[in-house]
């Protein structure tokens, strides 16, 4: 996921106990999220976007070789003249991406709980490497605040 829950570290103690199982019978939030969860993302109006991109059909790979990644956080890198920008990083999968529908998903655990192992296991055994593009996003530190 590009995005996180929080813009503010402050923020993630409170993060982690929404996320925590139910305190009265420990059932864990996994499929469906309890109110502790709701509770957090209606008080916290940033985690919307990630909320969004989680319940999406991109959330849940098809392929690990066909599932994106992002550095989460921005970086802040120094050149040789001493320089700053921000970076974030992407990697994208050269296959494309695809995803499953939650029913898909459901059908595939069900059967083979080792799915996603499974196909990466065989195709590297047929010669059929995983491989992702690696990208930056840049931002010069004085064009921080046009956007």
């Amino acid at each position: 996921m590009p995005v996180f829950f929080i813009q503010d570290a402050v923020k993630f103690p409170d993060f982690v106990h929404a996320v925590k199982p139910e305190p009265h019978n420990e059932i864990p939030t996994g499929g469906s999220a309890h109110d502790t969860f709701w509770d957090f993302v209606s008080l916290v109006p940033e985690s919307a976007h990630m909320v969004i991109w989680a319940m999406s059909d991109r959330a849940i790979p098809k392929s690990l070789r066909a599932m994106q990644g992002f550095g989460v956080h921005t970086f802040r890198m120094i050149n040789a003249e001493g320089k700053s920008s921000f970076v974030k990083f992407h990697w994208r999968p050269t296959v494309g991406t695809c995803s499953l529908v939650w029913d898909e998903a459901q059908k595939l655990a069900g059967k083979d709980t080792d799915y996603h192992r499974r196909d990466l296991w065989e195709s590297i055994e047929m010669g059929d490497y995983p491989e992702w593009e690696f990208g930056v996003q840049i931002v010069a530190e004085e064009d921080e605040h046009k956007f």
